[in-house]
């Protein structure tokens, strides 16, 4: 192949090369009419494994402190059996003078 067949075959392939770029540039573009960047599927693929992972490190999250509240409540001594003792109720309707003077004595 001869200097100028070389040289003819480099400006044809960077042509091609240069029409083809402009043809995916017209096919697939990056943004939108508005200028709003269009998210590739390499893009779209790496945000979804993104998510993907924070939810995975969320689930983990709630699974452990799930595990560390069950393990505070074993921990934790057992409710008495015996009921909690109340004032008998003595029938009387107690005045707003009264519950004061209680509440004074207090």
């Amino acid at each position: 192949m001869t200097p100028a067949e070389k040289a003819a075959k480099k400006a044809k392939d960077e042509k091609e090369k240069k029409e083809k770029a402009e043809k995916e540039a017209r096919e697939n573009p990056t943004v939108d009419e508005n200028g709003e960047h269009i998210m590739t599927v390499a893009e779209a693929k790496a945000q979804a494994a993104e998510l993907q992972n924070t939810l995975v490190a969320g689930e983990a999250a709630v699974e452990e402190k799930i595990r560390l509240e069950q393990e505070r409540l074993a921990n934790e001594p057992a409710i008495p059996d015996e009921p909690v003792k109340q004032e008998e109720d003595d029938g009387h309707i107690e005045t707003v003078e009264e519950a004061r003077a209680k509440m004074e004595a207090a």
